[in-house]
């Protein structure tokens, strides 16, 4: 009784403080959001501490103000409160800064319901798609928990908007993944990296692959965990359609901040993304070039990237490629792809903790991911496992496009050192099969080349002709290589002094940039731009393939 008493006291005195704050009077805030990032965190909890310490007389005096019993105000206590406020007809808005205006509406769910329950523990967080198989109609869901959990289900049903009406859907249970607790340099109480400091936070993991799904149809899904019931919201993906032949998408990279430090390093991203679907709503995935955080083996910054930009991730499709940070870097590879893609990966690739190989077709496209960032060979060459698989893969492609990406570069123009081994190993392979776009990463500066073909040869020259502004190389001989800039905070600057001869364009990388892609039948054409305080275009920044 005493418990309850004190819970309802809690609840009360928390509101009262919420309805009074300035710091919650917004629309954006009204759920106890403070930096609007649809995620719970250390910013919200200290934002009610702060302001209920302010009350006369204050919430600490007892402990009426604490949730669960522990003598301080923390996550659980949010919780509450943001459960209770889950039933006012307020709906959370997409988080802002004096940079970040662009509406999200295009991607964020209708629905406004918070997840039930009252175990954050359970509560699933880290959400995100991806396709599962080569078909690229079946589609994936990773999610974790801090607490493990046998009773973790995904429910999905046919709906072409949101709904709770599951009943007529399909369950499936999760495959459960438990990892060693996470401890990075990370201080809970201010909310900011500090060396020397530690959270522990264990981690499950929990994946589940729906097939057998239709192709262009929409689908409702939410996870959760059954026996409890805790659920996510409720989310929706379309699946591709058959036989197409226009389809669209956003090349996203190195979302990773330029300090490992940092504790917003998912305003970027969603900042890119936000503004590639501001350019084009109808973009069907997400093709991310890799180095998704700056250290794969702090957790949080996980938790940070995919909470903050859960209305893009839970809805569209990411295709994943390994990026070093992503992968072993700097010994703190405990987290990495597969930890947050299901991924239906070759045999061949029984590395995990090294990165992942795979492809899929959408459309009129073959799409090959490659991982550039194999650790087992010195000199930079893919392993012969992997060189194997690609070259098997690439020689059954029977599709118009074939588009290759992959994280460290072939053509690059900050190291052109590194890349030549690589370059040596495959440039004939992908030219003899045909492949036709090479998406690179890595570097964080914007460049595209000539058409590129065997022995380095560089066709200047090749027939073009120019449509709607976009320049199109008319079946070029080569292939040609685009590097989005940095979809982070880390633009690098384009080196002088190195060999140009590669390059058409090539531009300082700014921060959060993206690439929208587009294959209209026999056209390919892209268009690679930059948010700062609005969308902005690259110079030179259309440009594409035509074949007649």
């Amino acid at each position: 009784m005493r418990r309850s008493i004190a819970l309802s006291l809690t609840l009360v005195l928390l509101l009262t403080c919420l309805a009074v704050c300035p710091f919650m009077l917004s629309a954006r805030n009204a759920r106890g959001d403070v930096n609007g990032d649809d995620s719970i965190d250390m910013k919200d909890v200290l934002a009610i501490r702060k302001s209920m310490a302010g009350m006369n007389p204050s919430p600490f005096d007892g402990d009426a103000a604490d949730a669960n019993g522990d003598g301080s105000v923390d996550m659980k206590d949010v919780l509450l409160v943001r459960k209770h406020l889950a039933s006012m007809p307020v709906s959370f808005a997409p988080y802002s800064d004096a940079t970040s205006t662009v509406s999200t509406t295009s991607t964020t769910s209708s629905t406004t319901s918070v997840p039930s329950g009252n175990d954050s523990q359970l509560t699933p967080d880290q959400i995100a798609l991806n396709y599962y198989d080569s078909q690229g109609v079946n589609v994936a869901c990773t999610w974790h928990t801090e607490k493990n959990s046998s009773s973790q289900v995904l429910q999905y049903v046919e709906s072409a908007s949101p709904t709770t009406d599951f009943s007529s859907g399909t369950e499936i249970a999760a495959k459960m993944t438990a990892y060693k607790t996470d401890t990075m340099p990370y201080d809970l109480a201010t909310n900011t990296f500090t060396f020397g400091s530690t959270e522990k936070v264990n981690d499950y993991c929990y994946q589940v692959a729906m097939t057998g799904l239709k192709p262009g149809t929409t689908y409702a899904y939410r996870v959760g965990d059954k026996a409890a019931n805790i659920w996510s919201t409720v989310e929706t993906f379309t699946t591709q359609p058959a036989n197409c032949t226009k389809f669209s998408f956003i090349n996203v990279t190195d979302t990773q901040s330029a300090a490992a430090a940092a504790t917003d390093v998912d305003k970027y991203m969603r900042n890119a993304l936000t503004g590639a679907l501001e350019v084009d709503p109808n973009a069907s995935f997400i093709f991310h070039g890799g180095d998704i955080v700056q250290r794969s083996g702090w957790l949080h910054q996980w938790r940070v990237v995919f909470n903050g930009n859960a209305q893009f991730l839970r809805k569209l499709p990411v295709v994943p490629i390994t990026g070093n940070h992503d992968s072993t870097y700097d010994s703190a590879g405990e987290y990495e792809i597969v930890k947050h893609f299901y991924l239906d990966y070759p045999p061949s690739n029984n590395a995990t903790d090294l990165g992942v190989y795979y492809s899929f077709d959408y459309g009129n496209a073959h799409f090959v991911v490659i991982n550039t960032d194999n650790f087992r060979k010195s000199d930079g060459a893919l392993d012969e496992a992997q060189y194997q698989w690609l070259e098997a893969d690439l020689k059954a492609n029977q599709k118009q496009w074939t588009i290759v990406g992959m994280h460290r570069p072939m053509v690059c123009l900050r190291d052109i050192t590194t890349p030549v081994v690589t370059r040596q190993q495959l440039l004939d392979l992908f030219v003899d099969n045909g492949v036709d776009l090479v998406i690179q990463a890595h570097e964080h500066v914007y460049e595209h080349t000539y058409p590129v073909g065997k022995n380095d040869t560089v066709y200047k020259n090749a027939n073009s002709r120019t449509e709607d502004g976009t320049k199109y190389y008319v079946n070029p001989e080569g292939i040609m290589f685009v590097t989005c800039a940095t979809g982070g905070s880390d633009g690098k600057a384009a080196v002088d002094g190195v060999d140009e001869s590669f390059f058409e364009t090539y531009a300082k990388g700014n921060k959060q940039s993206w690439g929208n892609f587009y294959i209209d039948g026999n056209k390919l054409s892209i268009g690679v731009y930059y948010y700062d305080s609005g969308v902005k275009s690259y110079s030179n920044n259309k440009f594409g393939i035509i074949k007649e």
